[in-house]
């Protein structure tokens, strides 16, 4: 009921605000879990949405409504599908916390680095700065309408990750294994064509990212 009083009921308000008072445009913050448990790489917009939660299916009723404001001539909108962010921030202790908060936690702290199933599941991990750098890019583009993937395009193995996070920290934390996160998806990697040949560019990259939070958590 959260989901849908936020993402759907909040929405609505929002797109006929933005209407009534003419703003030019809207951007939605949507998500790439709208995917679901399709295995197929890389995620293309064209792909039949099978959503596997109530937040996944409310944000795909909120692309669709900012479809249909657009279509009826209301109101100009983009939705950008998020895949994996990350950045300094990020709230590691939290329920929905994402691998490279909670992971980096652990390292700086010289902790176990504990991993669901075998850590060759592969993400698609962005930098918060692009971001930022996807929304204004959609928000002053006339051009841009409609749904557009926001990641870099890339696959790295939560062990690569873990790894990875390790020695940028320069800790002693081992890794560990555990059984494997009921629903997880095997592989996810965003095709950014569709956004690169509107003329999108990424600001940053993941190295860089990577840097910055593990200086921000340190």
């Amino acid at each position: 009921q959260d989901c849908v009083d936020l993402n759907v009921t909040g929405l609505l308000n929002v797109l006929q605000s933005a209407t009534k008072h003419k703003v030019r445009k809207l951007v939605l913050a949507s998500s790439a879990a709208i995917y679901g448990n399709d295995p197929t790489v890389p995620k293309v917009e064209t792909m039949l949405p099978q959503p596997q939660s109530p937040y996944a299916i409310t944000k795909l009723d909120g692309e669709y409504y900012c479809g249909m404001f657009t279509k009826e001539g209301w109101l100009q909108t983009a939705a950008l599908r998020f895949f994996n962010v990350f950045g300094p921030r990020q709230d590691p202790n939290s329920a929905y916390a994402a691998a490279i908060p909670a992971f980096i936690q652990k390292a700086v702290k010289g902790e176990d680095i504990n991993i669901h199933g075998d850590g060759e599941q592969t993400r698609d991990f962005i930098y918060v700065k692009d971001i930022v750098s996807g929304l204004i890019f959609a928000a002053l583009t006339e051009s841009v309408t409609g749904v557009f993937n926001c990641g870099y395009g890339g696959q790295m193995t939560v062990n690569e990750l873990a790894t990875r996070i390790i020695k940028e920290s320069k800790s002693s934390s081992s890794i560990q294994y555990g059984p494997v996160r009921a629903g997880d998806v095997k592989h996810s990697c965003a095709s950014v064509e569709k956004l690169k040949s509107a003329g999108w560019k990424p600001v940053s990259n993941l190295d860089e990212g990577l840097a910055a939070t593990v200086k921000y958590f340190s």
